[in-house]
Formats: C-alpha cells, sequence, structure tokens
C-alpha cells in the first residue's frame, strides 16, 4: 500500500439521481484541482458547570466541492453541469480520493451553485464550478485489497 495518494488518481464521478439512489455515473476525465470542502454549524452547549470554558457541539453537516475544467467542445459533463444550473436541479455525484473502489469520498445529489469562466489571453478558456451537496447518501470508502 503505498505512503500516501497522488491527487491525479482522485476521480470525480457524475450522473443521474432519481430522488433516492445516485444511479449510474460516469467518470469525469476534463477536470482539475478538485477541492472537497467539508464543514458542520455548531451550537452552543456551554452551560455553568463547565469549569468556565465554553462548550460546542455540532449540528448539521455541509460538504460542498470546487473544481475546474477546460471548455471543450461537446463535453457532456460540462452540459450536464450547465443544464443542473439553469434548471436548477441536482446531480449525482461521487468525488472520490482514488479511483472508483480504492477511494474515499462523498456521494450524494449536489447542486451547482456557481460556474464561472476564464478567458486568459495564453491560455485554454476554464471553467471554474461550485457545488453543494443537496442529499448526503453514503460516504463511499476503499474496499480492502
Amino acid at each position: 500500500m503505498p505512503r500516501f495518494k497522488l491527487g491525479r488518481k482522485a476521480t470525480l464521478h457524475y450522473g443521474d439521481t432519481d430522488g433516492e439512489t445516485v444511479g449510474s455515473l460516469t467518470e469525469a476525465g476534463n477536470v482539475k484541482d478538485v477541492t472537497v470542502n467539508l464543514g458542520s454549524a455548531t451550537a452552543d452547549a456551554t452551560t455553568r458547570d463547565n469549569g468556565g470554558w465554553r462548550a460546542t457541539a455540532q449540528t448539521l453537516k455541509e460538504a460542498g466541492v470546487e473544481f475546474s475544467l477546460e471548455a471543450r467542445p461537446g463535453d457532456d459533463f460540462f452540459e450536464t453541469l450547465r443544464d443542473a444550473y439553469l434548471s436548477a436541479e441536482p446531480i449525482g455525484m461521487k468525488v472520490l480520493d482514488g479511483p472508483s473502489g480504492d477511494g474515499d469520498g462523498p456521494v450524494g445529489d449536489w447542486v451547482v451553485t456557481d460556474i464561472s469562466r476564464s478567458e486568459e489571453l495564453e491560455g485554454t478558456v476554464v471553467y471554474s464550478v461550485t457545488c453543494a451537496m443537496s442529499r448526503f447518501e453514503e460516504w463511499e470508502e476503499a474496499t480492502a485489497a
């Protein structure tokens, strides 16, 4: 087993959702620089018998993913993202830190909250995409070898 994971081996998969289960997913190859953001809200649980220390309880969790992709005519993944953004409908995605079956990460329905386009003079046109999880399905874990 390697001592570390390489970002280039991470995968992002997308596809339809039926509202309960993420359907058949396709690996998106035209993706780079993916960032998965996991966070949670907190509640103040401080009481007088906590020795003068504030007590915090974790409440609702949230997940977001940010990534970039090059503009390529006819790219199915970009068209899926654009259509999801325009229709305000979620898409199924799983964002893994390795190949499917050997990676860990969140799986569920995601809404596209931002699509920004960069048009640098000496570069390719690149889209920056932000998605927020709208329904958590599972945390996929690598299967033991």
